[in-house]
C-alpha cells in the first residue's frame, strides 16, 4: 500500500504544462484554474491532439471558484482533441486502465463523471449543469450476473440537459438531446429528443446546432 501511494503525485498548475502530450506543439495548451486538484499516477497519461486546449475548473464571469478533482490512475489515460471547457466543481474520476476520450465543446459547473472502461464524447458537444456520466455500477446487487463496466459513447454535437444523468452501456448519437432531470438507460439514435426517467425518445429527426 505504500509503495503505491508513492507513485502518485499532486500536480500544480506549473506542472500540468509538462504533462505528456503527443507533441510539444506550442497550439498545446493545459489551462487549471484556482481550487483544482490533480492527483495523477506516474503511469497515468493526458493525451492533447491536433490543436487541443483544456480548460480545467474555469468560471463564469462574476462567479467563484468551486472545489474540483482530476483523479487518474494507474495506466489510465484522458485524450482531449479539440478546444474544450470543463467548468468549475467538476469531478472526474479515470480509473485503473481506463480511458477518457472526449472531442471538443463546453461541460458546464458541477460534471461528475467515473470511468472504469471506456467513455468517449464528440465534437462541439454541451454538457449542462449537475450532469452525471458513469460507464460502471461500481458494485454488483446482491448474485445477480452481469457487467459492471460497459463503455458510453456521447456522439458529435449532443446536449445533455442539466441535471441528467447517463449510465453504463448507453450509446447517444450525434446531435441528439436529452432533456432536463433524464436518466439515460438505453441508448438513443442520432438527431433525437429524449426526455424523462428513464429517459424516451419523443422526437425524431430534431436539429438544434
Amino acid at each position: 500500500m505504500i509503495g503505491s501511494i508513492a507513485k502518485w503525485r499532486q500536480l500544480n498548475v506549473r506542472d500540468t504544462l509538462r504533462m505528456r502530450t503527443r507533441s510539444g506543439s506550442l497550439h498545446h495548451r493545459i489551462h487549471v484554474y484556482p481550487d483544482v486538484f490533480v492527483g495523477m499516477h506516474d503511469q497515468a497519461a493526458i493525451d492533447l491532439g491536433g490543436r487541443a486546449d483544456l480548460h480545467l475548473g474555469c468560471r463564469w464571469h462574476l462567479t467563484r471558484y468551486l472545489p474540483s478533482q482530476l483523479k487518474i490512475a494507474d495506466n489510465a489515460c484522458i485524450s482531449v482533441s479539440g478546444h474544450l471547457k470543463v467548468f468549475t466543481g467538476c469531478f472526474i474520476f479515470v480509473n485503473e486502465d481506463s480511458l477518457l476520450h472526449i472531442g471538443s465543446g463546453s461541460i458546464n459547473m458541477r460534471l461528475s463523471l467515473s470511468c472504469h472502461e471506456g467513455i468517449t464524447i464528440g465534437e462541439g458537444v454541451r454538457i449542462s449543469e449537475n450532469v452525471t456520466i458513469r460507464d460502471s455500477d461500481n458494485h454488483r446487487l446482491g448474485h445477480v450476473d452481469g457487467e459492471m463496466h460497459r463503455p458510453v459513447r456521447i456522439g458529435d454535437r449532443v446536449w445533455i440537459g442539466m441535471n441528467s444523468t447517463i449510465l453504463k452501456g448507453v450509446t447517444i448519437g450525434a446531435g441528439s438531446v436529452i432533456g432536463a432531470n433524464s436518466v439515460v438507460t438505453r441508448s438513443v439514435p442520432e438527431r433525437s429528443l429524449a426526455v424523462g426517467v428513464p429517459a424516451r425518445v419523443i422526437r425524431s429527426e430534431i436539429s438544434w446546432w
